[in-house]
């Protein structure tokens, strides 16, 4: 993973563009890999499937990292997603529940596994066994994280951690916030290699730069920067000042 001297890892965050070339996200990944190596692929509404672009970012020599959710797929189409991750050597996956946006009205949420559940199979196939505990040929070693929300209610954000914990979560991603004072509390308690976020509209270069010592010396591990469409340039940038900066 991309990370200064002292160990701090950045990271960018993207959704696949809505596309039916591959143009634009070839173009995303470019702009990206000028800030570091590890990108998160969500995939974007409307967008390409994050599978094509995890496999183009490792041809780029990107590191994807692949949120998966629960709200798209069910059970069989997950577990063939997390197969083909794992075939293309991707290394590491986000498992989250995804909300349900009102700008996908006409779809249906599916909601079949639930992130608990998610974390079960994955386990199973690091085992060797598929959805029917039959055997499964090859390797599965994808490390799973997961998403601890900044404004949940505390002890219930523990309670599922905990769970998430026991069933093989390796590392926590937090939900976007500016205020580092948010961010200190809830990562205190987080018994699991931490990353922030931050959103790169809602705040100035200088301000995101300026939280990356501070969240370093209070102990996240790293700093993961959402980018939107058409903000890929900046937000390698930004990356780019952040490490500079720590360096």
């Amino acid at each position: 993973m991309t990370k200064n001297n002292g160990g701090f890892l950045f990271t960018a965050q993207w959704e696949t563009p809505g596309s039916l070339s591959l143009e634009p996200l070839l173009q995303g990944l470019e702009a990206l890999k000028k800030g570091g190596e590890v990108v998160h692929i969500l995939e974007g509404e409307g967008g390409l499937s994050p599978l094509v672009a995890a496999a183009k970012a490792r041809k780029m020599g990107l590191k994807p990292v692949v949120h998966v959710q629960c709200r798209d797929r069910n059970r069989r189409a997950l577990f063939s997603d997390l197969a083909t991750l794992a075939a293309l050597g991707v290394k590491e996956v986000v498992i989250s529940t995804g909300g349900h946006s009102p700008q996908l009205a006409p779809a249906k949420p599916v909601y079949d596994l639930d992130v608990i559940q998610i974390l079960q199979m994955m386990q199973d196939m690091g085992r060797g066994r598929d959805l029917a505990g039959r055997p499964l040929a090859g390797s599965f070693s994808v490390s799973p994280g997961v998403v601890v929300n900044l404004r949940g209610e505390p002890e219930l954000e523990k309670l599922s951690l905990r769970k998430k914990m026991d069933m093989g979560a390796a590392f926590a991603l937090l939900t976007p916030s500016t205020r580092l004072e948010e961010i200190e509390a809830v990562a205190s308690w987080v018994s699991l290699p931490t990353i922030a976020s931050v959103k790169l509209e809602e705040a100035n270069s200088q301000e995101i730069v300026a939280m990356a010592r501070p969240l370093m010396n209070g102990g996240v591990r790293g700093l993961n920067l959402i980018v939107g469409s058409g903000q890929e340039g900046r937000g390698a940038e930004v990356l780019a000042q952040m490490r500079r900066s720590l360096s």
